[in-house]
């Protein structure tokens, strides 16, 4: 049970779709979080003290209630603790000022931009101008990669009135998130198989920017503008593209114990109020959701620039994870720097840290 527990705690709480925050198009509010007290950091987070709990929950005699973790510059949100926090201590994430989380559900249209979709073909899900369809996770390849966004995309059933329409550029995604600035990403991966060469479902990916030609942008330290999502805290993507498990792949989690106060569970071995939360809304509804609070595109749209996501997937099976861009879900303040100085500082004090850290 220990070894579940710290592995589905270390491993992303990121199982869902990719979304784009949206403003006044937001449904839903991401709540502000807090690093968790040291009893849980100590006895779920691996030694990563990566985890996250929901603010105002952290006291002198509460370790807090776990909704989210660190990976790399990404944080990352249970859906379902969010559902469940709400079902059974409503006045911790009140519906009126966060929006009712039982409701998310995978989508498309204006809201939702198809990153990654289970179908081929005809059936991929042509977006909208000015996006380029979504890629097919339509396979049985226990390990796969697909880039989407950049000059890779293609446009064929819908070509719509503009003329780059399989061109994505940082402008474009600025102007569609309006008046937000960084994107959110929520992920609705398939469950993890049992058996098999990966008996797990792994994932880890990137955001990077390129100029109008491909050549990647970088930043002030001549470092590339990327923004990954992996377990080494160092700002850069640290997972290879072959077709191999990655050692510094995120576990999407099945069963993750949450302390809710006041809810009555006993479903986590660890006493009264700690809830085993299942990691699984059922097809077509997202379990997990992620940004990274640094990342602010307003400084890179101009010039033609290029937005594209790189994503690596391992599962055996394969197949049925989907990825969205939404506006239906808005982010919390973005973390003052300090802040992540320190979480760097204290994952480097662990020796996770392997290289130093980018600043865009």
């Amino acid at each position: 049970m220990k070894n579940m527990i710290v592995n589905a705690v270390r491993s992303a709480v990121v199982t869902g779709g990719l979304c784009l925050a949206g403003g006044a198009n937001a449904q839903l509010v991401l709540p502000d979080v807090e690093p968790c007290g040291a009893a849980i950091q100590t006895a779920l987070s691996g030694g990563l003290n990566n985890l996250q709990c929901l603010k105002g929950t952290v006291t002198a005699t509460s370790p807090g209630t776990y909704i989210a973790s660190y990976h790399d510059e990404f944080l990352s949100y249970s859906i379902e603790a969010l559902e469940t926090i709400q079902k059974l201590a409503p006045s911790l994430l009140s519906t009126t000022i966060y929006g009712d989380w039982s409701k998310l559900v995978s989508g498309s249209g204006q809201l939702d931009i198809g990153v990654l979709i289970k179908a081929n073909g005809d059936g991929v899900l042509n977006n909208p101008d000015p996006f380029p369809d979504a890629q097919s996770s339509n396979t049985t390849d226990p390990i796969y990669v697909r880039t989407w966004g950049g000059s890779t995309g293609t446009d064929t059933s819908d070509p719509g009135n503009d003329p780059n329409d399989p061109v994505l550029t940082v402008q474009e995604v600025v102007d569609w998130l309006s008046p937000q600035l960084i994107p959110v990403f929520y992920f609705d991966l398939a469950d993890p198989q049992a058996g098999g060469a990966v008996s797990q479902l792994y994932f880890g990916g990137q955001v990077y920017l390129t100029d109008s030609s491909g050549v990647p942008l970088t930043d002030g330290n001549g470092d590339p503008v990327v923004w990954a999502l992996d377990n080494v805290f160092d700002g850069q993507y640290s997972i290879s593209g072959d077709l191999a498990l990655d050692p510094d792949m995120v576990l999407a989690p099945q069963n993750v114990p949450v302390y809710i106060p006041g809810s009555g569970c006993s479903t986590a071995p660890f006493g009264a109020d700690w809830c085993l939360i299942t990691n699984s809304r059922g097809s077509g509804s997202p379990e997990f959701i992620a940004y990274a609070p640094s990342m602010d595109l307003s400084p890179y749209a101009k010039d033609g620039n290029l937005f594209w996501g790189n994503f690596k997937i391992a599962a055996d099976g394969g197949a049925s994870e989907e990825i969205y861009l939404t506006k239906r879900v808005s982010t919390t303040d973005i973390p003052e720097p300090g802040i992540l100085i320190l979480l760097g500082v204290a994952l480097a004090g662990l020796g996770v840290v392997r290289r130093s850290k980018k600043v865009v």
